[in-house]
């Protein structure tokens, strides 16, 4: 869910710290060089929360939600699945054949975060 700004709302997040979106990037957005402290870390944690209660009015972690997914690996070429349906074990250095892509995950569950998952739209 998107979510407008208001202008006084984007003064307050340079304010924390946040760096503008833009054309090409359309999120705000910080970052943390690595190896980074335990205070650098906290810095950004704070800034998070501050940004969810003062500009999203988030006051509870009951009001958020999630959405994830994992991406299909590429569909390997049909000269590939041949390959494989015609090689035997032997043909392969290691004994053994390639698992298929991964076909990816839509909605990606993550109850360990402890947050709901956003309806799908």
């Amino acid at each position: 869910m998107k979510t407008k700004i208001d202008q006084a709302g984007e003064v307050r997040l340079l304010e924390l710290g946040w760096s503008m979106y833009s054309v090409s990037e359309p999120n705000w957005k910080t970052s943390l060089g690595l190896p980074a402290t335990t205070a650098q870390a906290r810095h950004i944690a704070n800034m998070c929360v501050a940004a969810l209660r003062e500009i999203f009015n988030v006051s509870s972690p009951d009001q958020l939600a999630y959405a994830a997914w994992r991406d299909p690996e590429p569909a390997w070429p049909d000269w590939m699945y041949e390959e494989l349906e015609t090689a035997g074990d032997d043909d392969d250095e290691y004994g053994e054949k390639p698992s298929p892509p991964d076909p990816g995950e839509n909605p990606l569950l993550l109850p360990q975060l402890g947050l709901k998952a956003e309806e799908p739209a």
